[in-house]
Formats: C-alpha cells, structure tokens, sequence
C-alpha cells in the first residue's frame, strides 16, 4: 500500500510484480482502501499568444493542401496521443487514483 500513497500515479501491474502478488489483489486492495481509478484529461489552455502561431499554421496547410492534395493522407491523427508544451503523452491508459 505504500507504492500507492508515495505515487499519485500507479500502475497496478507494477505494484503486482513488485510485491509478488496476482494483479487482481491489487486491485482488491486498493478499492478496499477506497481508492478508484481515474482516466488522466489534458484540457487545452489556448492563450492570447497561441493564435498568430495557429492562424500560420492553418495558412501554411492549406498551401500544402493546395500543392498536393493528399497532404493531409500524410499527417499523423491520433487520440492515443497528447502533443503539449510539455512533451508527447499518452493518456489512454493512465489513471490516476483517489
């Protein structure tokens, strides 16, 4: 239980493995404790200063849009990822407990 009140992240398949316990013990014990998983949700902070770089970008991808008509066929969507200020995430299978 000590992995889980020093770690507000936790992943329970790593507490198993490292106390030698079945995952599903885990997660007996920490709902017992009254702790709940909760899916991680980044929220886009926009601020004043983001919109010339945003308005440039949308001009630049409809000039490659315009130059080659697949451009867009060649871009990366996801929602496996998050691409922030501060990095690339994956919050899909993240949780938080509390």
């Amino acid at each position: 239980m000590s992995f889980c009140k020093e770690w507000e992240i936790v992943r329970t398949r790593e507490v198993s493995r490292a106390v030698n316990v079945p995952h599903s013990i885990v997660w007996r014990v920490l709902r017992g404790e009254g702790l709940h998983p909760y899916h991680v949700q980044k929220v886009q902070a926009v601020i004043p200063a983001d919109y010339v770089p945003c308005f440039e970008f949308a001009r630049w991808f409809l000039q490659q849009l315009a130059a080659q008509p697949d451009f867009s066929a060649h871009v990366l969507f996801t929602d496996e990822s998050t691409f922030t200020r501060e990095g690339i995430s994956n919050t899909q299978n993240l949780h938080v407990f509390f």
